[in-house]
């Protein structure tokens, strides 16, 4: 079932004011997983896309770019303190707008329901990994909005349009919870140093990664998952390992074929 507009603001505040109990506990010189990235640039960065789209809603018509550079807050608290008052301006900012009314949506048309959307997952993905650091709860996602995340972030993700070589068979993800599947063509390039996905159609595939979705959907983000959760199957491993990379996993390189002038 389908996430209704309503439900990503609920999950855009839920979520959201997490994020900032569970941030105001750290550190600016903590790090948050599942990366390791320093606390205080990575609230930086949320704040700056809360505010970039609260400023978006509030000038219908106009680009960001053009506004006056807002003034960032001066240390980590102000900083998490005006991620909770971005949230409210952002809350009500899409509360009058409803979910239709249109926008730009990183250079091409869009609605406010799609920027509920992003925020709400935006907002998920930074309460789960300050609440891991925290030592916090993290809040729990019903399988219906894991498998929304899932969709919009292989969406978000996908790179069409990338210079591979496109491997035949797709990867197959599997959400065990909601019989939901997405298959994936992947590719990489000549040198192995860039992989990108894309949506494809149904047919028979070359791996499949089955699990639960929300534990599918942080796998996905590159957080550690036991082996007892994720249940793969693979004829091509390096059809697995082009899907890793273009996820932005950490893999070991590609094995080269050796050139014949190397002997």
């Amino acid at each position: 079932m389908a996430i209704t507009f309503a439900e990503h603001l609920d999950l855009l505040d839920l979520h959201g004011r997490a994020a900032v109990a569970s941030l105001a506990q750290l550190g600016p010189t903590d790090t948050l997983p599942p990366q390791g990235v320093p606390v205080h640039p990575a609230t930086r960065e949320h704040w700056a896309t809360l505010e970039i789209w609260a400023w978006s809603l509030e000038h219908p018509g106009l680009h960001w770019s053009g506004r006056p550079e807002p003034t960032p807050p001066p240390d980590h608290a102000a900083l998490v303190a005006a991620i909770g008052s971005e949230l409210t301006r952002l809350e009500e900012g899409l509360l009058a707008a409803g979910p239709d009314t249109a926008i730009d949506f990183f250079g091409t048309p869009g609605t406010t329901g799609q920027v509920a959307r992003l925020l709400a997952h935006e907002a998920i993905g930074v309460a789960h990994a300050a609440s891991l650091a925290a030592g916090r709860v993290t809040p729990d996602l019903s399988p219906a909005v894991a498998t929304d995340g899932v969709d919009r972030a292989l969406a978000h993700w996908a790179e069409p349009d990338a210079h591979v070589a496109w491997r035949p068979d797709p990867v197959v993800l599997r959400a065990t919870d909601t019989a939901r599947s997405w298959y994936l063509e992947c590719g990489s390039s000549s040198r192995g140093d860039h992989a990108a996905f894309r949506p494809t159609g149904t047919r028979a595939p070359g791996a499949i990664v089955s699990t639960d979705a929300a534990t599918l959907l942080w796998w996905m983000h590159g957080y550690p998952t036991a082996d007892s959760l994720l249940e793969v199957s693979s004829s091509d491993d390096l059809l697995l390992r082009a899907l890793r990379q273009g996820l932005g996993h950490d893999v070991d390189p590609a094995p080269r074929r050796r050139g014949w002038w190397r002997g």
